[in-house]
């Protein structure tokens, strides 16, 4: 709750909730939160989540402690402890007259959550002590240990029941729907979608050795950001590429069978070639400008599938020294696939490259890296500039130029009179035969 502006009861307020308090949700509340949140706060949830129902709710905060009964600073109180365990968001609005604030109420983490959170779990011992501690726990866990069973396991994951097509998690993600705002941590994180504990419960019930794979997470984050595989395909991958006698992952042969994979996806009619990339984007609006519909493509698709779909849409084909190209770099998270996908885009399509340039590539990539480019939106804007940058100078060389010619000195010649126009001889007069006469008669002198 923010600390320097004041309020009072006759402060308004704002109530949200970004999702739905669930059923369940109360039970949590009830048995892992209100032992360290006190009567007083755990009244206050609970109103705040009998109201916000349907819609936005606005009163004022005396109406909040004639329902609590309660006096100003121990609703005060009441709003601290929910905002510091992460059951309430509170931010300040400034009006003409006093702030208003805004509150939204936020779900409690699942169990499982709450007990691998060192500072949670550990607050709730002490406050409840140990006994009572395994209570709580046992409430939610059962007993048993599933690791405890002898049998081999059987079940069947999602991808080997239910077949869903490139297309279709394009189509998704292309659906808007409204979601919580990411926090700033979540802002924070690196652009890797990989889940690791996901990928983690996945390895433990895999004969995979668990501890060679994390010394690769390189090539692990290629996988998903690069070929934009779930963690149950790299799972598959890594399965197929370990040895079952030593269950050592060739990493070698990894990249091999994710490249052989990646060839063997049709291009034709499951892939949109690059003209039909633009229509699927913009089917909902007719309206938007082309680099809305370039920068939609370049989110919604993986480095590896985007550079496959512009190839073959030129009548080309990926090389090798590309593939390993974008290897490297998502490896490295230099760049967000969004940022190498208008890579991709500027060099192939925009410059008509006929393949990646290794030097052209990593000169750009480190350019952007270094002005901090972290989404397509930006790196749009970064060739934007570069373009504008170029067809000002071309001008004003063309300019200089022009002016250069303008002020040309041309230095004129004047004609003797016997090159222009009209000229005629002129007869010759009695003292210039004398004068060659004279001149005769010398010559002949020297040839005596």
């Amino acid at each position: 709750m923010v600390q320097k502006v004041e309020f009072s009861p006759q402060t308004q307020f704002e109530l949200t909730a970004p999702e739905r308090i669930l059923a369940g949700d109360q039970e949590i509340v009830l048995w892992l939160y209100q032992p360290l949140l006190g009567p007083t706060a755990s009244s206050l949830y609970g109103l705040f989540q009998t109201w916000v129902v349907a819609k936005p709710v606005t009163g004022f905060c005396y109406q909040l402690l004639e329902q609590l009964n309660s006096g100003w600073q121990s609703f005060t109180e009441a709003l601290q402890h929910l905002e510091a365990l992460g059951l309430l968001r509170t931010f300040v609005r400034e009006t003409d007259f006093e702030g208003e604030l805004l509150f939204s109420l936020q779900r409690p983490q699942q169990p499982s959550s709450f007990f691998k959170d060192d500072l949670l779990r550990s607050l709730l011992l002490e406050t409840v002590g140990e006994q009572h501690y395994r209570r709580l726990a046992a409430h939610f866990f059962s007993a048993g240990d599933q690791q405890s069973f002898t049998g081999k396991e059987i079940s069947k994951n999602l991808l080997d029941v239910f077949q869903v097509a490139a297309k279709d998690l394009t189509h998704a993600s292309l659906v808007k729907i409204n979601q919580p705002a990411k926090s700033a941590s979540a802002v924070n994180k690196s652009a890797s979608t990989l889940d690791v504990p996901l990928l983690k419960q996945l390895l433990s019930k895999s004969f995979v050795d668990q501890a060679q794979v994390w010394q690769h997470q390189s090539a692990l984050r290629t996988a998903s950001l690069v070929y934009g595989l779930d963690e149950i395909k790299i799972v598959h991958l890594l399965e197929n590429a370990a040895n079952v006698q030593t269950d050592q992952v060739d990493f070698k042969l990894f990249f091999q069978l994710l490249h052989a994979s990646q060839a063997l996806q049709p291009t034709d009619s499951n892939k949109k070639s690059a003209s039909e990339l633009d229509k699927a984007t913009t089917s909902a609006s007719k309206t938007d400008t082309f680099a809305q519909q370039l920068l939609t493509a370049c989110q919604a698709y993986a480095p590896s599938e985007f550079l496959q779909t512009l190839k073959a849409e030129a009548g080309s084909f990926v090389t090798s020294s590309e593939r390993n190209l974008i290897d490297r770099f998502g490896g490295l998270e230099y760049l967000s696939p969004e940022v190498i996908n208008v890579l991709i885009y500027y060099m192939i399509i925009d410059r008509d490259m006929p393949s990646l340039n290794r030097a052209f590539f990593e000169k750009v990539a480190a350019d952007w890296k270094r002005k901090k480019v972290t989404n397509a939106r930006a790196a749009l804007s970064q060739i934007r500039q570069v373009k504008e940058k170029a067809l000002t100078n071309q001008q004003s060389k063309d300019q200089r130029r022009q002016v250069f010619r303008s002020k040309r000195i041309i230095q004129k010649e004047k004609l003797p009179d016997w090159a222009r126009e009209g000229y005629q001889l002129t007869k010759k007069s009695a003292s210039s035969e004398q004068e060659i006469k004279k001149i005769e008669k010398e010559l002949k002198k020297f040839k005596k």
